[in-house]
């Protein structure tokens, strides 16, 4: 780099890898972003598989358009990624509407309208009309990797390291800015 700097912070942020479902086709996926732009393409029984940011976000949409909304995930909480407060907001709105959270559950093969998920050694079917599949966020340390290979010391923050809340990516970004 022309710039020679002592520290390169890093917060190039996650890449998303699209979530499979065996026995799905991509183009039997619904997108998340269609159903954001038109709501109303929807069916009337909406299964989530991913509880982050757009996922959460889709099925209040999908509550709200009087959906019956199903959401799977694989983590053993599902945590919106927000304030506490806001959180807290969210997840009583979806629990008001009757949209059902399903955490520590993989979704292991879809046919027709129906999603089989496995959860603590059992099996459950899901019926669908629209199934919209998440995209994973990954840490993307690439750039970082690079420059280190330079000779650069560097400093990550954020999703480059793990994906995380953005409350998380703000305080290690504003302890790294302090430390440097």
């Amino acid at each position: 780099l022309a710039e020679a700097p002592d520290v390169v912070v890093v917060a190039t942020g996650a890449r998303f890898e699209p979530v499979t479902v065996p026995g799905v086709p991509a183009e039997r996926v619904a997108r998340a972003r269609d159903l954001f732009e038109k709501p109303e393409g929807a069916g009337p029984r909406v299964v989530i598989v991913g509880a982050g940011v757009a996922g959460l976000a889709l099925a209040d949409l999908m509550a709200e358009h009087g959906r019956r909304v199903t959401v799977v995930d694989a983590d053993p909480e599902i945590e919106p990624p927000y304030g506490r407060a806001v959180s807290r907001a969210l997840l009583d709105r979806l629990a008001r509407a009757g949209a059902r959270l399903v955490a520590g559950a993989r979704a292991e093969r879809a046919e027709g309208g129906r999603l089989r998920i496995a959860r603590n050694g059992d099996v459950e079917t899901l019926e669908f009309d629209t199934l919209v599949v998440a995209r994973e966020r990954r840490a993307n340390p690439s750039l970082a990797e690079a420059l280190r290979s330079r000779g650069l010391a560097v400093r990550s923050v954020g999703d480059c390291v793990e994906p995380r809340s953005l409350f998380d990516a703000v305080n290690e970004a504003a302890e790294t800015a302090r430390s440097i």
